[in-house]
């Protein structure tokens, strides 16, 4: 939609609201950011313009369940979701000034270890927290399969492998629980995005995501040819996952560290997959050569 039709939904839902727009943006979805001010009271706002095949109305629900459990919470949150029109695919929202912890991560100096550690201990606690909204131990004998957008293809759950994991429960995936979806905002962590797709996994694909992420950021070259070091990945998701287990209530072993480097191979098979499978361009060569590290982990797989 352009702006002056985002604009006239936006003033036949909220009649006595006033609405000023400040800029568009392209994602998975095309973003619009306004300016609703009513009675004096000005706030910032965030419309997503979604596709007509993409089920907007689930992410909002997801979103609303989340904001509803952490509203009240000083350490983890998620932007209000307004509205949502399911006709015109359009999701209205908070918008919240903060920087993704990609960017701090990608930084080639160091931030304060003690305000690292505080984040990531966050973010073990804003996946935990969203995992227990769906969280069930009631195994249906029916197999489901680990689906993403980061894994080549659908792979099968095994039932009585996960009996076997710490992690041995069912829960909706967050799908995108990586790094540019984690926003920091003073001591306050906020997650974005949410999906709209419903399905149910075990933890261990969201857990996987987010070490393939870090995976992601570590070959940037100012860590991996200048060796500008400053955070490990290895400690970070240690640290991080040790604290998604206090918080989620279950003791992880080795089962489950297996499982997420399994699924974590797969997401790399695909990238790898993406490059190989296009033309044979300089730049495409060059970004071949850039993650052959990384590749290189896929050979036995």
């Amino acid at each position: 939609m352009e702006k002056d039709e985002v604009i006239k939904v936006l003033e036949e839902k909220f009649t006595e609201s006033e609405f000023r727009y400040l800029d568009q943006r392209k994602s998975f979805s095309k973003i619009h950011i306004l300016w609703m001010e009513k009675q004096g009271y000005k706030k910032k706002i965030l419309v997503k313009d979604y596709r007509p095949s993409y089920d907007v109305v689930h992410e909002y629900k997801t979103q609303k369940a989340f904001y509803e459990k952490t509203k009240n919470s000083s350490k983890i949150n998620c932007p209000q979701p307004l509205f949502v029109d399911e006709k015109k695919n359009l999701l209205m929202m908070e918008y919240i000034e903060g920087t993704d912890l990609k960017r701090l991560l990608k930084k080639p100096k160091s931030i304060d270890k003690n305000l690292l550690n505080k984040i990531i201990d966050s973010c073990g606690d804003v996946l935990a927290e969203f995992h227990k909204i769906s969280k069930s131990k009631n195994f249906d004998e029916d197999k489901d399969y680990y689906r993403s957008s980061d894994l080549k293809e659908e792979i099968e759950i095994p039932i009585e492998d996960v009996k076997e994991c710490g992690l041995d429960f069912f829960c909706k995936p967050y799908d995108d629980f990586a790094p540019q979806n984690i926003l920091v905002k003073n001591s306050t962590i906020y997650l974005i995005d949410f999906s709209g797709e419903d399905y149910i996994a075990t933890p261990h694909l969201d857990l996987a995501l987010f070490k393939f992420k870090l995976n992601i950021i570590k070959q940037y070259p100012f860590f991996k040819y200048l060796k500008l070091n400053w955070w490990d990945k290895e400690r970070l998701f240690e640290r991080f996952i040790r604290r998604y287990s206090k918080v989620i209530g279950e003791e992880i072993n080795e089962q489950d560290l297996t499982k997420i480097d399994y699924l974590e191979k797969h997401m790399i098979i695909k990238l790898k997959d993406v490059f190989e499978n296009k033309h044979s361009t300089l730049k495409n060569k060059f970004i071949r050569w850039y993650f052959s590290s990384l590749f290189e982990r896929t050979k036995n797989v």
